[in-house]
């Protein structure tokens, strides 16, 4: 089924717009770049979007957006929980538009748990982390269980890690394959709805971040080690390799002291929660160097503590 439409460089107008509106309620992705709607052609498709609840993507760019049709686009924000690109540049709307949109983006968040406690999560939810359709996960290490939210609902989902260990980090994929790291030198991978792990990877030491780019490489930071190690999910050996840090803790620049939280960028650069060293420290690919973007160091940025995680 259809589920990305490209249209565009179009000129679409008002009728052509209706007539998209009716097939546009299952569509992911609807890149409708400059294709002159008209006011009337925007208030049918955001009349049809609104209903639509599997979007992730919308791009709107040069479509003569005004006031008027930033209200309407704002309409398709608020009843949207699954929207996680929106693209609306190279569009003369003012500031009462920006307004009705920024509104509308406050809107477009998780709703969490108002009487969420400690009997909910647990003491120590460790990580934490939401996908591109607001579920939530939280680990709950005296339960060892990871635990999802799904759709507001105040009550969870429980997924139960092996060998009662407690789980650490995690990381869930846009197929909503759930990566934990159990705490006992394994990363393991589960779906939500089935029972037993998947698959095990085997790490050698606790990951106190995960992370898992485009190209389906897993990243690990091994906090004792004082360094981040990367493998291919793609292949079916263990073979690894170190992407930051030299296992021994230091404070220079390419050095690492205890690594928490990850996170790398489309561009594969690796973003790095320097704790003991109250720093994060970009590394970029094929550089030779690394940079402080925030914390200790030059240039002197934001004061961190211990961060640890994004």
């Amino acid at each position: 089924k259809l589920s990305k439409l490209y249209l565009k460089n179009n000129f679409v107008e008002d009728v052509g717009s209706q007539h998209l509106g009716n097939a546009l309620r299952k569509n992911r992705i609807f890149d409708s770049a400059n294709s002159q709607f008209g006011t009337v052609g925007i208030q049918y498709l955001a009349d049809a979007l609104q209903e639509n609840t599997t979007l992730l993507r919308l791009h709107f760019e040069e479509n003569d957006v005004g006031d008027l049709e930033a209200q309407y686009l704002a309409n398709i924000l608020h009843a949207n929980r699954t929207l996680n690109t929106f693209l609306i540049g190279s569009n003369p709307f003012g500031h009462h538009g920006a307004h009705r949109l920024a509104d509308a983006l406050c809107n477009n968040l998780p709703k969490l748990c108002p009487a969420a406690t400690s009997s909910t999560i647990g003491s120590y939810p460790y990580a934490v982390f939401i996908d591109q359709n607001n579920k939530i996960y939280v680990t709950n290490q005296q339960m060892s269980s990871v635990q999802v939210w799904i759709n507001d609902s105040s009550l969870p989902k429980t997924i139960a890690i092996r060998n009662n260990n407690y789980p650490i980090s995690l990381f869930v994929t846009d197929d909503g394959t759930i990566y934990v790291d159990d705490n006992n030198n394994y990363v393991t991978s589960w779906l939500l709805n089935k029972t037993g792990n998947q698959s095990s990877l085997y790490t050698g030491e606790t990951c106190y971040g995960l992370f898992i780019d485009k190209n389906n490489s897993l990243y690990c930071s091994l906090s004792d080690n004082h360094i981040v190690i990367t493998r291919s999910l793609n292949r079916s050996d263990n073979q690894t390799a170190i992407v930051a840090g030299s296992n021994c803790f230091g404070f220079l620049g390419n050095s690492l002291y205890y690594p928490r939280g990850i996170i790398v960028d489309t561009n594969y650069s690796l973003c790095v929660a320097d704790c003991q060293n109250h720093r994060v420290q970009l590394f970029r690919l094929g550089a030779g160097n690394t940079t402080t973007i925030a914390g200790w160091g030059p240039p002197v940025t934001i004061t961190l503590y211990y961060p640890s995680i994004f």
